[in-house]
Parts: structure tokens; sequence; C-alpha cells
């Protein structure tokens, strides 16, 4: 874990792996690989990890742990989909999974409260040695979900939170894109911000910003990584490294 830099990667959605101990709860186990990597945010980890942030990539599958739901189920408006933390229907409306009360207590305090302890964490670092925290959100997202709104969409969704993003933060990032020649949307189709909740619409010196890349940029139809791939993970790196530069580090007397 980095010490000078209060850049922070959170990388939530990029793994493919559910455990052995939980697949029984799944209904149609055999369709199950095939159905996440669907919905997986494939190589973000790969797209965004860098050298100038702490980075926080989630060990399993969204489909077992969602760690971007809100805790409380009826703060989470994905809870009326059966795609709260634990999901139980797929994407489409299908059902996916049963998860009985003991079940999703578990893997909670396993995953959920792990990751966010630990997120808490990196980001309270951050602000004792620098006053601020800058935390870039790193998804992916296929071209359409039945749950998108209409509309287009862009090459890249850039999700902000009204409390946590500054303007000039939003507008480089947006910037930067559209200089380069993609398309870029703000809050769509995709809309938001993650912040620990210590800090949530308490502290603006923890700052939040989401980049989602369509995947159609850099993978094939069936998971495997196009030609463009290379040129997407350039792309996004160097805009990492600027953030550094554009908006410099605080340090503390």
């Amino acid at each position: 874990m980095k010490t000078n830099t209060s850049l922070i990667l959170h990388i939530p959605h990029s793994s493919t792996t559910i455990p052995a101990a939980y697949r029984s709860m799944y209904l149609h186990p055999e369709q199950l690989d095939e159905l996440v990597l669907s919905l997986t945010d494939l190589y973000t980890d790969e797209l965004f990890a860098c050298d100038e942030a702490d980075t926080l990539i989630f060990p399993v599958s969204r489909f077992l742990c969602d760690v971007e739901r809100f805790r409380d189920k009826a703060q989470e408006e994905m809870t009326q989909r059966g795609m709260w933390i634990c999901y139980t229907k797929t994407p489409f409306g299908d059902d996916l999974a049963r998860f009985d009360q003991a079940h999703e207590q578990h893997i909670v305090n396993t995953y959920y409260d792990a990751h966010h302890r630990r997120f808490s964490h990196t980001v309270g670092a951050a602000l004792a040695r620098h006053d601020q925290a800058i935390i870039i959100d790193c998804h992916s997202f296929p071209d359409q979900l039945p749950y998108y709104p209409a509309g287009k969409c862009p090459d890249i969704c850039i999700g902000t939170d009204s409390y946590h993003t500054p303007a000039p933060l939003l507008e480089y990032c947006r910037s930067y894109f559209l200089n380069l020649g993609y398309t870029a949307a703000v809050n769509h189709p995709f809309s938001g911000a993650i912040v620990p909740m210590e800090w949530y619409r308490k502290d603006k010196r923890v700052q939040s910003l989401m980049i989602e890349v369509n995947r159609n940029l850099y993978c094939q139809k069936d998971g495997r990584k196009s030609s463009d791939f290379s040129t997407i993970r350039h792309d996004l790196h160097t805009l990492l490294a600027s953030l550094s530069l554009m908006f410099p580090h605080r340090r503390m007397a």
C-alpha cells in the first residue's frame, strides 16, 4: 500500500470468482459462469490499476457480493430488482439464487464489511497524510441492459456525486476523453460515485468520480480482449497520472 498519494482507485466488479461453497445457492449453476462473464467489469483491474494510486480490487464476483450497494436494503434502489448486495435475480429479471438470512449475513460480514473497512482505512490514511482523498470508482459496462435509461450509450460514462465531485475534476476528466475522440456522457447510463459512509455527504476533502468504460471499446463479444485494449489502458493510465499534477496533494503540517 502506498503512503505518498491521495489518489485511490476503487475496482469493485472485475472478479468472476464465486467460491465453490456458495455455488449450491444458485438455481442454474451450469449457466452461472456465462452469466457472470456477461456482467463482470472485465479487465478493469488491468485497465485502471497504476503506480500513481492506491488500488482496492474486490476479490469475488458482484453476483455473490456487490460492495457498491447500500448496506441497508431499504436505502438501496436495486433491492427492488433483486440486485441488492447478494443478487437473487439477473439483470433480465430471471430468478438467479436463493439466499436465506443467515447466508446473506455471512456474506455481508465476510466480504462486504471487510472490504469497506479496508476502503475506509485507505481513505482515512490519505486524509491524514494529505488532507484530501480523490477516489476514482473504476468500472466498465456492456452496451445495453434492460434497466438502462433511454438514449445511446457513450464510450465513457462519468458518474458524479453532487457533494463529493468538484466541478474542476469533472470537467478535466470529461474534456480529456472528448479531446481523445471518445464520446463522453455525465451520469448516463449510470450516475453516482462511491464514498465510504464515514465521510459520505459529510466531508468535502473526500472527492469522488466514477469512470465507466464501454466494454465494446476493448472487448470482443466472447469476452476476450480486443486489439484496442492497450490503447484504452494507456489513455486511462495517462489520465490518472495527470490527476496527481492537476490536483496536487496537500500535505498536512
